[in-house]
């Protein structure tokens, strides 16, 4: 499905799929921000007076975000193992959706409580996250898709017989 939306590139390039579903991860975690922080600076009109949870509810937000942080490299790592080159750009996706999460999750603490520090704090982290999460070519040999010839493990190329 991936690669019908994607009008065949995900097979033909990777590497170039990823880095563009990334970005656009990436861009909506910003607009995400963006949008609550004027939401609820009055920027746009009066600030919302939304009724603030219980801290027990924004402690759950919280390690929630927490939490898909930390699991977004350890699920990325094992789609990678199973689908190998076939599916990196599926496993990088749901990698960097993991890695999303936590902003949205901030946007929503934001909205929720009508603090500027959880709109900013949690989708930087997700941010830097995602950046580090980044698609690169040497993960792309690795799970054995670089150049015609290189084994899996990145090491010297095979010679032809």
């Amino acid at each position: 499905m991936l690669n019908q939306l994607l009008g065949g590139r995900a097979r033909q390039d990777p590497l170039a799929a990823a880095r563009l579903l990334s970005g656009v991860i990436a861009g909506g975690v910003v607009t995400f921000a963006a949008i609550v922080l004027l939401l609820i600076s009055g920027v746009l009109g009066e600030p919302l007076g939304l009724r603030v949870p219980p801290p027990p509810v924004i402690a759950a937000l919280a390690v929630a975000a927490a939490a898909f942080l930390v699991a977004a490299p350890l699920v990325e790592r094992v789609l990678l193992r199973k689908a190998g080159r076939d599916g990196y750009v599926t496993a990088k996706t749901v990698g960097m959706v993991l890695r999303e999460l936590p902003g949205i999750l901030g946007a929503l603490l934001g909205l929720l409580t009508g603090s500027s520090f959880w709109v900013l704090a949690l989708p930087a982290a997700s941010l830097l996250a995602i950046a580090l999460g980044w698609p690169r070519a040497g993960e792309l040999a690795a799970v054995g898709g670089g150049e015609p010839g290189t084994p899996p493990s990145g090491g010297p190329p095979i010679e032809p017989r």
